[in-house]
């Protein structure tokens, strides 16, 4: 065992093996990471008071946690105090309390207390109190006593004929110890010559056994109820502590241990009638001094408090056994597949094998037989990380076996991957650790395509960061939700019912304009894709109610009409851009290669199909009247085109020409110039997107 402690000038110096200067901790990657690498070798972590072991390496301890339990170490808590003391909890247990100042602001601590107190609960596991008044705010936790030495703390007996008591008292927290409403009767007894006052300021915990050989009483604190290292210290040096604490700690320490607390109880109230008492009866000093002594010996030595560590944690099996964080997924894969021409095993292999943390894969077998898919899954039938479960519902799209799946999940984070595709190795991993360090809402996955090359979306801005702005950095131009959603924020949402395509765009604009953190790790490899499946449905053009059935049920979300204007502009202009100018596009590129209509009505955009997209398109542009500004001359030409029922197939081939060769001037320009240099203008837009290109294809080396 080594410990460290941090270097905090004005600290009480405290023996410890090495000192770290604070903003070493604090700030130091190099000292963080090698810190996590030696505490990945260990088994077990105490995280004590809710304070993080590598300062800001990690967004806060519970993301600490959380990385310590995914490297397989078994994480326990220890809470000391104002961590969770609830101050609006403690006024009703006793009426002393320093909360009840009128000048004495609490909020901030009941906004610690209750933040700690929850993330505590979610991360689950063993939890202990160093102090009986706490396990009033902590029910669930096991009191784990303080530990003092009772060698170093070893003085001689205080003189039994001194006449007059030396009374210390060490106002380490004046106003949590209640050293104003006391120090009035001590100095009126030390004026009558009842007791000699000697107040303790700023010693250091090398001299305090000293300081304490000198003394026969010592007052503790008289505002929180309880007593903790100091009383203990006190006790161990054979000296008379004098404190409040409440009936409930009283029980709770006889209870526990089958002694009565020798700590005298006192309040302002009384205590000056206690100090008489005791002052002139040098047996009765006596008599506690000893008792105190014994009580540090049996209670607060290290052995008890070595016993509950081991009765309820150390000595406990593995942490999967007993229900602890590390026992559960931390991920959960879905995979749909409704083939098994698929290559689903690899697909599999990836999710589970790919990384350190505990990833579960379900696998959705979807309108087809199982038998030949469990064939092709016999490495993994037994896997307790693999399932495989049927949804039949004869429907072919991939919408209802990955929503089926999502209803299954239980993990904190889902992800969602194509039978025919992968993770790449250490994916999870990077992706867990980032959504930790952020309590991101969703990490997007980079995605690499097998035969080479990757996908620029999002374009996001140029400067390189985790952390994305759903408006700046283009977010919508991702409708595919891969990579990581959390199921804390998003447990509830599913893919969009009923649709033959873009089941998934309401779904990811939902994720990316949450205002949860979004994430994008560019530089990490993420998703692979492959195009290797024989039975792929090919490029079909679909009629308009079909292609854009999406719009409608996206526009009557109570969540799309609560975005803010540039939120909703951002979303319009993608899908004006990619949903209809690639389905536009793809007509005017058919006519192109077979402009008679008549001798192939297949190819013929017709009335109804012209009228329903001018309908979408107003409803679009009514919901974010700016939006067709940012579109480029070209772009407008062919919306103009498609849209209009009297316009010729000459002019919609035409209009499909210009559109396809980006980087000319209709391409890029707007109709207003004013609007060239928008965010989401083509200008702005097509740079993001080559400057992205040219990122990935670098860090793809």
């Amino acid at each position: 065992m080594h410990a460290f402690a941090i270097e905090v000038p004005g600290g009480y110096s405290f023996d410890t093996d090495t000192e770290v200067p604070l903003h070493v901790h604090a700030s130091s990657r190099e000292w963080q990471d090698a810190q996590l690498a030696a505490l990945s070798r260990c088994t077990h972590v105490l995280v004590e008071a809710e304070r993080p072991l590598l300062g800001r390496r990690f967004r806060d301890f519970e993301a600490e946690a959380i990385e310590l339990r995914g490297r397989g170490l078994d994480v326990a808590f220890l809470a000391h105090g104002t961590d969770v003391r609830i101050p609006s909890q403690h006024l009703g247990l006793t009426r002393w309390s320093h909360f009840a100042d009128s000048d004495f602001y609490a909020g901030r601590e009941e906004t610690l207390a209750r933040r700690n107190i929850a993330a505590l609960r979610r991360l689950g596991g063993p939890l202990f109190v160093s102090t009986p008044d706490l396990l009033a705010f902590l029910p669930e936790a096991q009191w784990c006593p303080v530990i003092v030495d009772p060698r170093r703390w070893f003085v001689r007996a205080a003189d039994a004929t001194r006449t007059r008591p030396v009374v210390m008292h060490a106002p380490t927290n004046a106003r949590v110890k209640g050293t104003d409403l006391i120090e009035p009767v001590l100095h009126r007894l030390e004026a009558e010559g009842v007791i000699e006052y000697r107040p303790l300021r700023g010693v250091p915990s090398a001299k305090m056994p000293a300081a304490y050989a000198e003394a026969d009483i010592v007052l503790d604190q008289f505002r929180i109820g309880s007593y903790g290292v100091a009383a203990c210290e006190t006790m161990a040096a054979g000296r008379v502590v004098i404190g409040h604490l409440t009936d409930e700690v009283r029980d709770t320490v006889k209870r526990e241990t089958g002694i009565e607390c020798p700590v005298v109880e006192a309040d302002p109230d009384t205590l000056e009638t206690v100090l008489r008492r005791l002052a002139a009866d040098p047996a009765e000093r006596a008599a506690l001094a000893a008792a105190g002594r014994e009580f540090v010996a049996r209670v607060h030595d290290g052995t008890m408090s070595a016993e509950v560590l081991g009765e309820h944690w150390l000595d406990l099996p593995a942490p999967q056994l007993r229900g602890a964080g590390a026992s559960e997924p931390e991920v959960d894969v879905v995979i749909a597949t409704h083939t098994p021409q698929r290559p689903v095993e690899r697909a599999v292999s990836s999710a589970v094998n790919g990384s350190r943390a505990h990833v579960r894969a379900t696998v959705v077998v979807h309108n087809t037989d199982p038998g030949p898919i469990r064939a092709a899954l016999a490495g993994y039938i037994h896997d307790p990380r693999v399932r495989i479960v049927e949804y039949v519902d004869g429907i072919p799209s991939p919408t209802g076996p990955m929503n089926y799946g999502l209803s299954l999940a239980t993990a904190p984070y889902t992800s969602l991957l194509g039978s025919d595709d992968e993770i790449a190795q250490g994916a999870i991993d990077a992706w867990l650790e980032a959504a930790r360090r952020h309590r991101a809402g969703a990490v997007i996955a980079r995605i690499d395509f097998a035969g080479g090359g990757s996908a620029p979306q999002p374009p996001v801005r140029p400067r390189y960061r985790e952390r994305c702005d759903p408006v700046r950095d283009r977010l919508a131009y991702r409708s595919a939700p891969l990579g990581l959603i959390s199921m804390e924020h998003f447990g509830e949402l599913r893919l969009t019912p009923g649709l033959v395509t873009g089941e998934d765009i309401a779904y990811s604009a939902r994720v990316w304009f949450s205002g949860a953190p979004i994430l994008f790790p560019r530089r990490v490899r993420g998703y692979v894709g492959h195009i290797d499946g024989d039975d792929h449905i090919s490029q079909v053009l679909r009629p308009v109610r079909a292609e854009l059935g999406f719009v409608d049920p996206l526009l009557a979300e109570p969540w799309f009409g609560a975005l803010g204007a540039a939120q909703r502009e951002a979303l319009v202009v993608k899908l004006l851009r990619v949903q209809f100018l690639g389905f536009a596009g793809s007509w005017a590129e058919r006519l192109c290669d077979a402009p008679d209509t008549d001798a192939d009505p297949g190819n013929a955009l017709t009335a109804e199909d012209r009228r329903e997209l001018g309908r979408l398109r107003m409803r679009l542009v009514a919901a974010a009247p700016r939006a067709e500004r940012r579109l480029s001359r070209a772009e407008l030409e062919l919306l103009d085109a498609v849209c209009n029922a009297e316009a010729a197939t000459t002019e919609i081939v035409a209009a499909g020409n210009r559109w396809r060769r980006r980087f000319t001037p209709a391409g890029v320009l707007t109709r207003n110039l004013f609007d060239l240099l928008h965010r989401q203008a083509p200008l702005r837009y097509g740079i993001a997107s080559l400057r992205l290109a040219r990122e990935l294809r670098r860090t793809a080396r």
